[in-house]
């Protein structure tokens, strides 16, 4: 727990209304927690896979409180929640301001509008020519399924390869891709390490060429697998020379996450389709595939024009956008050299630990065991995960046994300061 004096700082400089975090008053999980559960079980259903069980009463920004008035700093906001935090202010404001307008019958816009709006920024932060079209829809698990049906419709093909690292080429052989009439799949083919062009152009396929190719970066189920340098020039080239669409699933990286709008702003090529998506950044998550003619003809055409995802989740997603493109993008881009900075350096200290890997406040790090580098210790991560949630910090797990640090974008610099101590503490208690 905090001393008071630097706790105080954390609600100043963040204006947590709910108060300080970490501050933890009785050990998770607290007896309230316990009675509510032993009485609702069905309340484990909504508690997550953490290390203990936490029901949520408030957050606000970086800082959720349970029932038992424990307060943790939440840093797996890179997937869960959106970039814009807990309850951001503006988005709670822009959502107020469109209901006070709707009930009072004073909106003057269409409802489809605020969808409209949202597709209007889709396309403003994102690269391509004028002829994009952006079709919305409620996950990003759809938004994948449907760019992968349109691309097999779009070429008459059925192959479609999803590029990831090595290490979780290891562990599956496919991965399913949600939605559709067959619940069809993915074929995961491992990045060759060092791979040049021909190695590509020959896992796109030349007697048999694939109908898509999907890349995600940074993705939490691929170890955080961040893809070589130049490696989205390369396969955009294979990809044209056979046909083959290029899919670049930014559901876990984009919207500033990594210092950027999106991860492949980082060079020049521009793929096909590109996802986004965020979190519940105020009555739900959002996602949205931006295509390109013609493919994107092929993307409408499978979506119906049906639009999922209501007017205040347009509302709150249009806020966060914004809120990224004034604040958040400079923020990440800023803190996230720091932060991974400062991971590096407890990386050395600790034998179970390897150089963690990512890009702005996207980072990863991977538990291994101690006299072995590079052995996965999916054990121990699990403990260390358990300690730092003891400990006020909220962690998730990625790949084989790595752990990720992606909080919303509001963090600010003592809180990621205040992170990185607890989980450094944490890894000197569990380590081997």
């Amino acid at each position: 727990m905090l001393s008071r004096s630097r706790s105080q700082d954390v609600k100043d400089r963040n204006g947590d209304w709910i108060g300080p975090a970490p501050w933890i008053h009785t050990a998770p999980p607290g007896p309230v927690t316990v009675k509510a559960l032993r009485k609702e079980p069905h309340l484990a259903a909504i508690c997550g896979d953490w290390p203990f069980p936490l029901i949520m009463r408030h957050a606000q920004g970086t800082v959720v409180e349970d029932i038992d008035q424990n307060r943790y700093l939440d840093f797996d906001a890179g997937v869960r929640v959106s970039v814009a935090g807990h309850a951001h202010p503006r988005v709670i404001k822009a959502l107020s301001d469109w209901a006070s307008a709707a009930s009072s019958r004073r909106s003057e816009s269409p409802p489809v509008m605020a969808q409209v709006n949202l597709i209007r920024q889709l396309l403003q932060i994102s690269r391509g020519d004028h002829s994009r079209q952006v079709c919305l829809t409620g996950h990003a698990a759809g938004s994948l399924a449907l760019a992968v049906e349109a691309a097999r419709r779009h070429t008459g093909r059925s192959r479609v390869l999803e590029l990831v690292g090595p290490g979780a080429g290891r562990t599956a052989g496919a991965s399913a891709v949600q939605g559709g009439a067959a619940g069809r799949k993915l074929i995961r083919v491992p990045w060759p390490h060092g791979a040049a062009d021909d190695v590509l152009r020959d896992l796109v396929g030349s007697a048999q060429p694939a109908a898509a190719i999907v890349l995600r970066p940074l993705s939490g189920a691929a170890d955080h697998w961040m893809p070589p340098e130049g490696l989205l020039e390369v396969l955009q080239a294979a990809c044209r020379s056979r046909g083959t669409l290029l899919i670049v699933d930014e559901s876990e990286s984009g919207l500033g996450r990594t210092g950027r709008m999106f991860w492949c702003d980082r060079c020049e090529a521009v793929p096909d389709a590109l996802i986004v998506a965020d979190g519940a950044a105020g009555p739900g998550p959002f996602s949205a595939v931006i295509a390109s003619q013609p493919f994107a003809e092929q993307v409408v055409a499978l979506s119906g024009g049906v639009c999922p995802i209501s007017q205040p989740v347009a509302i709150a997603a249009a806020a966060a956008i914004e809120l990224v493109e004034r604040q958040f993008l400079q923020r990440a881009a800023e803190f996230g050299p720091a932060v991974l900075s400062k991971l590096t350096w407890i990386a050395d200290k600790h034998r179970n630990l390897l150089r963690p890997r990512g890009l702005g406040l996207a980072l990863a790090v991977d538990v291994v065991r101690a006299g072995r580098r590079g052995t996965p210790a999916p054990a121990l991560r699990d403990r260390l995960l358990a300690e730092a949630f003891s400990r006020g910090l909220l962690l998730r797990g990625c790949g084989r046994s790595g752990i990720r640090f992606a909080p919303p974008l509001t963090a600010n610099r003592l809180q990621m300061e205040i992170a990185l101590e607890i989980f450094d503490e944490a890894v000197a208690t569990v380590a081997d």
